[in-house]
């Protein structure tokens, strides 16, 4: 069994997890919801009531007007594919990431396996993470997170790449985009002016993207 992953005070980690058997996670809209309004009320002390959510709007908007008590970790950034999902986060609380990775994960997988009457994992094992060290700067790990959609546009031209990512609508890039929505609370305003001064360009995003990406399959991006 592999060691716990540890992760040090004031330092940014890439943490992902992808689909056992690279299956979807995600199957239909009301799934993505569920998943960002779990990143919300995962991100406490005390566990927050999910009790009678139907993934509807009106409820959708009012999880995050929940009061949370203190929070374990920032979220920097984020983005919710069909077969996995990409999260920038910093401990607040010392063990912060572990507990709330696992109580992401636990509280997703109930709720998918109870959704699709199945049972057992969902998840590859226990979460990835990457240590965002000196050898790559904070604003590109947060546009390589906001250019996985283009995943999903490979056959576009590039204008409509462009358009696709920005229209897309399971990451955090609206928020870097000053759009206000009530999901919104999953980041802090002020956390958004220290990870990114200026609103990114699609260019930036779609350029970060592919070079992390390939370096992240070659293995050379550094890892905890």
């Amino acid at each position: 069994m592999s060691k716990p992953q540890r992760f040090l005070p004031g330092e940014w980690y890439h943490c992902y997890n992808r689909g056992i058997d690279m299956r979807q996670v995600f199957m239909e809209h009301k799934d993505y919801l569920r998943f960002q309004m779990l990143l919300y009320t995962c991100n406490n002390r005390m566990s927050l009531s999910m009790r009678s959510v139907r993934s509807e709007d009106a409820e959708f908007e009012a999880v995050f007007e929940q009061l949370r008590d203190e929070c374990l970790v920032d979220i920097g950034a984020y983005a919710l594919m069909p077969t996995h999902y990409d999260l920038l986060l910093r401990e607040r609380v010392e063990g912060g990431i572990s507990l709330f990775m696992r109580k992401l994960g636990t509280a997703y997988i109930m709720y998918f396996n109870a959704k699709y009457r199945r049972a057992g994992t969902l998840f590859s094992g226990r979460f990835k993470s990457r240590h965002v060290g000196k050898a790559t700067p904070l604003k590109r790990v947060v546009n390589y997170i906001h250019g996985n959609p283009s995943q999903l546009f490979q056959e576009c031209r590039k204008s409509d790449v462009h358009r696709n990512i920005v229209a897309y609508p399971f990451t955090s890039l609206h928020d870097y985009e000053d759009v206000k929505r009530a999901e919104g609370s999953i980041l802090s305003s002020a956390l958004l002016e220290e990870v990114l001064t200026d609103s990114p360009s699609m260019d930036d995003v779609l350029e970060d993207f592919n070079t992390l990406y390939a370096r992240s399959n070659k293995k050379l991006w550094v890892t905890s």
